[in-house]
């Protein structure tokens, strides 16, 4: 048989007696921890990448006769000294591991071959290595290692009980001693916006984060491993510091794994500890600002980033090393997308990995958890990408980013789905998976939705809002809310005993004048004294005039034809009543209009004529039928109806400019309605929506028409 070596392409259905390439010199076989079934296992060790993996116990027993060099000798020899039984997919299994993991040595053409396949895949992923770069890019800034084993003793008190115990301790004066300064120490803030406070929490900052680091480097080292590289990493263009403890995997002890991943988080805390301590101490200023920070707000967002599970950072790998399953997203991934094939299909495929059946439900719930958080996480960097680029660089780098980290692996999957089309047979699970299809592409893709929505506001053009004319006392009411009435018709009596007083008053004084006038007239000598009474006399009619129409408004009458719309509560003859209280709301029902606010995606599906509803934002009145007058052909560019703008608890997004206008976020143009019949009079301005029948249109040409319109306004075109 002739022999040749193992490439990486698809195992075949019966492959041929393969001579297998020879394991590198340089790679370590480190004993690993016990598995949850309490098999043994093993670490593999690349030294030069400096990664990790994990074998079993079948895989060890082949590598312990890898040196035989034939799948045949390997497999009987294995087969005879242990309880296995092996055949050729799983050294064939191996072996493709061991080449696409660079583990080997690849001699002659044919393996030439396979690091030209590696090359050449390298090649093709270049732009999707573009956008890795530039989301998580690392600059490695020092080798440490003879650093921290030189300085490690000065910190090993920092792992002792006693340090724990003073810490604690220190922890309960602190609280003591700002609860002491409980004002002051909510107060701290004020001199952080100084140029003085920034350079301050900067600093302070940069030591949190260093010691952060140095606790996973220093916790690594307690254990004897070794710290290749620590530096600064780029997220996003936002510089955080990392540290390379990736040799954590080869200790046996799950509890020292633990202890290296919460070792950052830990540092943080202590060093929260003694910044409350020191607050106590220092004088108000900067720096007293800069250690408030730490104490309080610094360790807990950096609680709250790093114990995220989802992305790489500590909480990924304290989950990691609490489950006991190392490369725990890939794995978790792995079996969530077995678990999505058995749905749709039912192939009947064993469950991949060595995972416990009783945790499958924990790493796929974790799988899907995760695509969920990096779907919205990506789209978020998207968007911050286009928010901080000009437009058209952001719109390029948008679609690169949802292309490769979103649509990228759902068409990769998609595209795996041919390697198991043989097993794919009609059962119950296609046939829900064909209607699942159906039911989506009849959902997108069929113009189905003829409702549009949009907010709006009726008002009534005439109105009249009723108020008493003086402070006076409420006698008698006769009208009642939803009451029709007519112009000049009494609404209410009032009464002023002020008032009338002061007309009977002046009413006497008149006769009084009168009576003075008379007398002077049959009296020689009295001609200028008779002036004077007359000019008092007139003086007093006036006033007696003056007060009599202040009388007759006591009795008040409406003003136009219309509908009594609202009465103030406890309205009821005998309340004092001042001109501030308004009494009634008067409107004609005749006049009511209504205006919509449309966005500009759903401005085409409308025309003239288009009926629908208005169903206004309280309760209390019911929907009116509605029908479209007139829209506009351009959009609005200030907001007239506040009550429409978000500023006041509208519908709308806008914001408020210098000279007190109301500017949309985005383009709305108005619609003018004509009401129908109308059951109950509404308010005389009532916030609420309209739903009116528009042209149909699927979901996705909405979809698209929303991404050309971006795509051409940004663009210039």
């Amino acid at each position: 048989m002739t022999a040749a070596v193992l490439n990486s392409a698809e195992i075949p259905a019966t492959p041929p007696d393969y001579a297998l390439p020879a394991i590198r010199e340089d790679i370590l076989l480190l004993s690993g921890p016990t598995t949850h079934d309490g098999a043994p296992s093993w670490t593999l060790h690349d030294p030069v990448r400096n990664l990790f993996f994990r074998i079993g116990w079948t895989e060890f027993e082949i590598l312990s006769r890898w040196h035989l060099g034939n799948i045949t000798r390997i497999i009987a020899r294995t087969n005879e000294e242990t309880t296995l039984q092996i055949g050729k997919p799983e050294v064939l299994s191996l072996a493709q591991f061991l080449i696409q993991n660079n583990l080997v040595i690849l001699t002659g053409t044919s393996g030439l071959n396979v690091l030209l396949q590696q090359h050449a895949a390298m090649n093709h992923s270049h732009a999707g290595l573009l956008l890795q770069k530039y989301l998580f890019l690392r600059f490695p800034l020092a080798r440490p290692d003879r650093f921290l084993t030189a300085t490690f003793p000065y910190v090993r008190f920092l792992f002792t009980r006693t340090f724990a115990i003073t810490l604690f301790v220190g922890l309960l004066l602190g609280l003591y001693l700002t609860l002491r300064q409980w004002d002051s120490f909510t107060h701290t803030f004020s001199y952080l916006n100084t140029p003085g406070g920034i350079a301050w929490l900067a600093f302070a900052m940069i030591i949190a984060k260093t010691a952060h680091e140095l606790g996973h480097a220093y916790t690594a080292k307690r254990y004897g491993l070794h710290i290749p590289t620590m530096g600064i990493a780029l997220l996003v263009f936002w510089p955080v510091l990392y540290t390379d403890s990736s040799e954590a995997w080869k200790l046996n002890n799950r509890k020292n794994r633990l202890a290296i991943s919460a070792a950052g988080i830990s540092a943080e805390f202590i060093i929260a500890v003694l910044a409350l301590l020191l607050w106590s101490l220092l004088p108000d200023g900067p720096a007293r600002s800069a250690i408030f920070v730490i104490a309080t707000t610094s360790w807990v967002l950096t609680l709250l980033v790093n114990i995220n599970p989802f992305v790489r950072f500590d909480g990924y790998y304290l989950l990691s090393d609490y489950l006991d399953i190392p490369n725990l997203q890939n794995r978790a991934f792995e079996l969530a997308r077995w678990k999505l094939r058995e749905w749709l299909f039912g192939l009947g495929i064993p469950a991949p990995g060595t995972v416990p059946a009783r945790r499958h439900h924990l790493l796929i719930a974790y799988a899907w958890l995760t695509w969920m958080y990096r779907f919205l996480l990506f789209t978020g960097i998207g968007l911050l990408v286009y928010h901080l680029f000009f437009k058209l660089a952001g719109m390029a780098l948008l679609a690169g980013v949802f292309s490769w980290f979103i649509a990228r692996p759902v068409l990769l999957e998609i595209k795996s789905w041919n390697i198991f089309h043989d097993r794919i047979h009609w059962n119950t699970h296609t046939a829900l998976s064909l209607l699942l299809l159906c039911g989506s592409l009849l959902t997108l893709f069929v113009p189905w939705n003829t409702r549009i929505s949009a907010p709006a506001i009726a008002r009534y053009s005439s109105y009249t809002h009723i108020y008493p004319p003086y402070q006076a006392r409420l006698t008698k009411v006769f009208i009642q809310p939803g009451e029709q009435i007519t112009r000049n018709q009494t609404l209410l009596l009032l009464k002023s005993p002020e008032l009338e007083h002061k007309h009977r008053q002046a009413e006497r004084t008149i006769d009084m004048l009168n009576l003075q006038l008379s007398r002077q007239a049959t009296q020689a000598g009295k001609i200028e004294e008779g002036s004077v009474l007359n000019r008092v006399l007139a003086k007093t009619l006036s006033e007696a005039q003056g007060y009599e129409k202040q009388l007759q408004q006591l009795e008040i009458r409406a003003p136009l034809s219309g509908t009594v719309v609202e009465i103030t509560d406890a309205l009821t003859p005998g309340r004092w009543v001042n001109e501030n209280l308004q009494l009634a709301l008067v409107v004609n029902p005749e006049n009511l209009q209504v205006e919509a606010y449309f966005t500009e995606d759903k401005i085409g599906q409308i025309e003239p004529g288009a009926s629908g509803y208005f169903y206004p934002e309280t309760t209390f009145f019911p929907p009116f039928p509605v029908y479209i007058d007139s829209i506009s052909h351009a959009a609005i560019t200030t907001l007239n109806n506040p009550l429409q703008s978000s500023v006041y608890g509208g519908d709308i997004a806008s914001q408020k400019q210098q000279d007190g206008t109301l500017r949309p976020n985005h383009s709305i143009y108005s619609v003018k309605l004509t009401p129908g019949k109308v059951v109950d009079t509404i308010n005389q301005v009532q916030r609420g929506e309209v739903r009116i029948a528009g042209a149909p249109r699927s979901i996705a040409g909405r979809l698209w028409q929303s991404v050309a319109a971006v795509v051409i306004r940004e663009s210039g075109f």
